[in-house]
């Protein structure tokens, strides 16, 4: 949230980017900027998106009509699926399926409210990787990936 708002930055884009910054010495680093970065919020407000509705990583970004909503201390998706009534499946799937555990003011899509989808159920898990989740859960990958 810090450098999309105060350096126009998508967060997406300083994760996949890791020439944007030089550590010097001790907490101090610098940072640059491709040119070719788009700015993380345009003219009218609206903020880049990098998934689509399916959880589908989008091959250009787009900007976004969603409301925009910044992580407290102690939210997590599903208690804020809840505060904006909206189904927790379309919650993940629109941000990427994003995990706020160790994450503040972090920036979440808030999709539009509709009745969640019968033939998927969200399901917490505490594995790291689609192969102890595929394990954990009893799931072929394939299935998972879907």
């Amino acid at each position: 949230h810090y450098f999309a708002k105060t350096f126009n930055i998508c967060v997406e884009e300083v994760a996949k980017s890791t020439s944007l910054f030089n550590v010097n010495r001790g907490n101090e680093f610098s940072f640059r900027v491709p040119n070719d970065t788009p700015p993380c919020y345009n003219e009218d407000g609206k903020r880049l998106i990098y998934y689509d509705e399916q959880g589908k990583k989008l091959d250009e970004p787009l900007y976004s009509d969603l409301q925009v909503y910044v992580s407290q201390p102690g939210d997590t998706m599903p208690s804020i699926a809840e505060k904006f009534n909206v189904c927790l499946i379309d919650l993940l799937r629109q941000n990427g399926f994003l995990n706020l555990s160790n994450s503040l003011y972090v920036e979440v899509f808030i999709p539009p409210s509709r009745p969640c989808p019968t033939d998927v159920t969200a399901t917490q898990v505490t594995s790291s990787t689609t192969e102890n989740i595929s394990h954990e859960l009893n799931i072929c990958k394939d299935i998972l990936l879907e």
